[in-house]
């Protein structure tokens, strides 16, 4: 803990593997007031799905929103460079746990990545970091993002999106990436016919060979 005061309290945290460090975290909580203001706010966010993901099986986990299409399951979506959104439900991080609102919104705001460097040829690129900002807690634990913007010029990107649920927008996500060769995704078109046409080369998560 960096600092603990009245109104923010500063949290470093690094993970280790095999006594290296891999990895880096920093969160900084600050506390509610009744204060109001009359400074412009963005609402830009779309309407979610009518589910919350239990009426779907078990390995449905998020529904796809593209641009002109509407939401879908992840088997019936359709990678286009259009503008996209995900919805995504309750993601347990720890086994037998129940994840709290923030913990939610912090796991779901890494998706950025699944709308954010999707194109016609799959994921095109890999995140390098991603920053939330929340203004509250979400009120259920379905949680959406939406694209906003996005950048990219000589093999690096920078996407932003906005985090809602069913009251509306609460918070953006920023994301940087890196070019990668593009992946094809589950239930990924590309995928298919690469798989099926051994006279072209096979797309791996590490690359063409």
């Amino acid at each position: 803990m960096v600092r603990d005061g009245r109104r923010l309290c500063l949290i470093d945290v690094v993970a280790s593997q095999n006594g290296q460090d891999t990895a880096r975290a920093t969160a900084t909580f600050a506390a509610a007031s009744d204060a109001n203001s009359r400074v412009w706010t963005c609402d830009e966010s779309i309407d979610p799905p009518a589910s919350d993901g239990a009426d779907q099986p078990d390995d449905v986990e998020r529904f796809y929103w593209t641009d002109g299409r509407g939401w879908l399951t992840p088997g019936t979506s359709v990678y286009t460079g259009e503008r996209k959104a995900v919805w995504h439900f309750a993601i347990p991080v720890v086994a037998n746990e129940d994840p709290s609102g923030f913990v939610t919104a912090a796991a779901v705001s890494d998706v950025i990545n699944a709308i954010a460097s999707v194109g016609p040829d799959g994921l095109a690129f890999i995140n390098a970091d991603a920053t939330v900002h929340l203004s509250r807690r979400p009120v259920r634990s379905a949680i959406g993002l939406v694209m906003t913007t996005r950048s990219e010029h000589a093999g690096l990107s920078a996407a932003s999106a906005v985090v809602f649920d069913r009251v509306g927008p609460f918070g953006q996500v920023c994301a940087s990436g890196l070019a990668n060769p593009p992946i094809a995704l589950l239930h990924h078109p590309l995928q298919d016919r690469l798989t099926n046409d051994c006279a072209r080369p096979l797309l791996t998560p590490r690359g063409w060979r």
